[in-house]
Parts: C-alpha cells; sequence; structure tokens
C-alpha cells in the first residue's frame, strides 16, 4: 500500500486568526483538528503496517477524517471563510469514526475524534 505523507505541523508564525470572535475556541479547535488527524492517520498506518487488525472500510474512513481534520485545521489558519463547512464535515468524518469504533474506547482515534467532533460543532454553530 501507498504510505501518505500528511504535514500535521501548526506554523508558529501564522497565528490562528479565524473568523470567530472567540480565538481561543478556534486555536483549540485547530489542535484538536490536529491532534485528531495524527490520531487517525496513525491508526490507519498501524492498520496498513499489519499491527492492528485491517477493517478496509473503517481504514478508509479513518484516513478521510484524517485529511479533513487536517484541511479543516489548515483552513483554519489561514482565516478563510469557509472554515465552518469543512469543520462540519469534520465533525460528521468524526462522528463516523467513533460509531466505527465504538467497541474500542481504547482507541486513540476513537478518542480524538469525540473531541475534535465537539470542538468543530462547536465553531459551526457559532
Amino acid at each position: 500500500m501507498h504510505r501518505i505523507a500528511i504535514d500535521f505541523s501548526r506554523r508558529a508564525d501564522v497565528p490562528a486568526t479565524v473568523l470567530l470572535d472567540d480565538p481561543v475556541q478556534s486555536g483549540r479547535a485547530v489542535d484538536l483538528l490536529l491532534d485528531c488527524a495524527r490520531a487517525c492517520a496513525d491508526g490507519a498506518a498501524d492498520m496498513e503496517t499489519g499491527r492492528s487488525a485491517v477493517e478496509p472500510e473503517r481504514l478508509r474512513l479513518m484516513l478521510a477524517c484524517a485529511e479533513t481534520c487536517r484541511a479543516a485545521a489548515h483552513v483554519m489558519i489561514l482565516g478563510v471563510p469557509h472554515h465552518r463547512e469543512l469543520c462540519e464535515a469534520a465533525a460528521g468524518l468524526c462522528e463516523a469514526c467513533v460509531a466505527a469504533g465504538a467497541d474500542d474506547d481504547a482507541d486513540e482515534c476513537v478518542a480524538a475524534c469525540r473531541a475534535c467532533a465537539e470542538a468543530c460543532r462547536n465553531i459551526v454553530v457559532h
């Protein structure tokens, strides 16, 4: 399988100044989005390398969640007003990841997705 390279870095020289009234909330959301992207990508990599059971549907879901969360975080950092749509998509994928991994509460992806989905839902409604 192909390895997917995703940049999870948050550039220190680019402030997380998104179009929200609460920069603390948006900064926390960016951090949770990047944490979630990392956790889902790592979990998918573990499946690909055989360190955990391969579930093709869950693998694709985790990769989609990782990429969407990464994109949502970076769009928020850029301050583009379309970040809410990406946050909504990220929340939906995070919730699907939680449902797919509901039997494994110790799963880092599931834990990260729970926190990320909540933060993203807060961004969408504000």
